[in-house]
């Protein structure tokens, strides 16, 4: 088995620098560090391998929301689970539950849309309603 070494700083991979295979490359010349393979890309102007000339779009770091968007998808997945092995068990006695549930991520929606668009924050194409003083 070949060991797993970044093509440009031939270092390994360690918990603080993982490597990533941003490419199309195969064998050793797969992996890259994301602080080797960023500097690589700022002295480029064009973002593609210089091996398999895949063209590059790597994120460095994983935006806040889909962080949100996973925990809420295991909180669902995990929710759809015990509301299923109740409507087994019980019958008819979980449709409070589901409405609840309901309703709280109907709470979460609300709380996440105040928090986005509060107190002078609108949507890009929102318009202010037409008031008679206005027209």
């Amino acid at each position: 088995m070949v060991e797993k070494r970044c093509r440009i700083c031939y270092a390994g991979s360690s918990s603080g620098n993982p490597l990533y295979h941003p490419c199309k490359c195969s064998g050793p010349l797969k992996y890259l560090h994301s602080s080797c393979l960023l500097s690589s890309l700022k002295n480029k102007a064009d973002p593609t391998c210089e091996l398999c000339s895949h063209k590059i779009d790597f994120v460095a770091e994983v935006p806040v929301k889909i962080e949100r968007l996973r925990l809420l998808c295991v909180v669902a997945s995990f929710g759809y689970i015990v509301i299923d092995y109740a409507f087994r068990f019980f019958g008819h006695v979980p449709m409070v539950f589901a409405f609840a549930a309901f309703f709280l991520f109907a709470f979460y929606v609300i709380v996440e849309l105040i928090a986005r668009f509060g107190h002078g924050k609108r949507p890009m194409n929102y318009s202010k309603p037409k008031t008679s003083e206005t027209v």
